[in-house]
């Protein structure tokens, strides 16, 4: 069987599709329809600049790529206009494309309306057509207030649910996902609709670190990803804020990452003195991180209030059980249910800061027999739900079927 990826983002970008890919093609022949390299800075990554004949295959994939324009500062509009360009390159080089595919599968972060282009495809070739769903279109806009016209935000609405009906399935990344998309589609589609939960990455196990070096007496948290306002930061700074006002020490919290409130988490640290507390660092390579991570004691994960962004299950979370750490989480939703199931960590409710506060000093002031029970709990849902090579053969079935 012959297969195209159709996804905006791809490698030497840091995608889940780029492993994804490379599992597929050990079952199938497959081939990547993608742009141009510029996440998550957007600017054109100066190694393809240098040598794009070598961007052409990744480990035997090959790679066919077609214009766009660059998202540039990340802007809203510089970012619509970056995804509609794909979206019009995608669809005009498809219909030059000759060879015959089996299967279309798009790998559908936000936006959804790349799959249009796999809907054409489809119906040319006569070809399945899959989608694995990371983002709900337009409720996360809507909730997100990103758009607030009620008649785009149904216009949209429209569209994704045209999506939805011409996939002959539906990957989506949580049960939370399913019931809604299922609820959407009236409940007639709902068999085609199937869980297939994000996998961590696997790690070397021999350097990773538990709880407090001895040098060094401050129990270190970590958190790692995207800054802007959906992982409701500020609100964790508030919190420390707060906890430095009432004289409690004994932790740091380390930012890695970039994005839109970056410079204002940065602006908020400087004007409340908190460099004692928070240290901000700049998107590292993902080797450095690793090692970083490995050496952290509490994982830190947040999202802002909503109940269509407290559906996802971001990538983070697998990433970090397999790190085998406890999880400090302010988020509700499939995430929240999973780290009390399994008591891995300690959860809070988004912008309750008061049992955030207290969850903190549970942390501080706890054993280390405590923390490593909740270290192997960690390690046992990311076993039990996250492995990557059940997840890769149920889809691999999946699609064979």
């Amino acid at each position: 069987m012959k297969g195209l990826i159709i996804s905006q983002y791809f490698w030497p970008e840091n995608f889940k599709i780029n492993q994804l890919a490379l599992e597929l093609n050990k079952n199938f022949e497959i081939d990547v329809l993608t742009s141009y390299p510029n996440y998550p800075h957007g600017k054109l990554f100066e190694e393809y600049k240098k040598n794009r004949t070598r961007f052409s295959k990744y480990k035997g994939v090959k790679i066919i790529r077609t214009p766009q324009i660059l998202r540039g500062s990340g802007s809203k509009l510089k970012i619509a206009i970056n995804y509609l360009s794909f979206l019009i390159s995608s669809l005009i080089k498809i219909l030059f494309l000759k060879k015959k595919y089996d299967f279309i599968f798009v790998f559908a972060p936000s936006p959804i309306f790349v799959a249009l282009a796999g809907i054409l495809l489809s119906r040319r070739q006569k070809s399945k057509l899959y989608i694995w769903v990371l983002d709900l279109w337009p409720e996360i806009l809507k909730e997100l207030k990103i758009i607030n016209s009620k008649v785009f935000i149904k216009i949209l609405d429209h569209i994704v649910t045209y999506i939805y009906r011409n996939c002959d399935k539906i990957f989506v990344q949580s049960d939370s996902f399913k019931k809604i998309i299922s609820k959407k589609l009236k409940n007639r589609y709902k068999k085609k609709i199937v869980t297939i939960y994000s996998w961590s990455d696997k790690l070397d196990q021999s350097k990773i670190k538990f709880f407090r070096s001895k040098n060094n007496k401050d129990l270190k948290f970590l958190f790692s990803g995207n800054i802007g306002h959906s992982q409701n930061l500020i609100f964790l700074l508030d919190t420390i804020k707060d906890l430095k006002k009432e004289k409690i020490s004994g932790f740091k919290f380390i930012i890695i990452g970039s994005g839109r409130e970056k410079k204002y988490i940065k602006n908020f640290v400087q004007d409340n003195n908190l460099s004692d507390l928070v240290i901000l660092k700049d998107f590292i390579s993902f080797k450095l991180l690793k090692k970083i991570i490995a050496s952290s004691d509490i994982l830190y994960l947040s999202l802002i209030k909503g109940k269509y962004i407290n559906s996802t299950i971001p990538a983070k979370f697998q990433t970090y059980l397999d790190y085998k750490k406890p999880i400090l989480a302010s988020i509700d939703g499939e995430v929240k249910k999973m780290v009390k199931d399994y008591k891995c960590g300690l959860v809070s409710l988004p912008n309750d800061k008061k049992q955030l506060k207290k969850n903190i000093l549970r942390f501080v002031n706890m054993s280390k027999n405590k923390l490593s029970y909740y270290s192997r709990n960690s390690s046992i849902l990311s076993k039990n739900k996250f492995n990557k090579q059940k997840i890769i053969s149920q889809l691999i079935s999946e699609i064979s079927n």
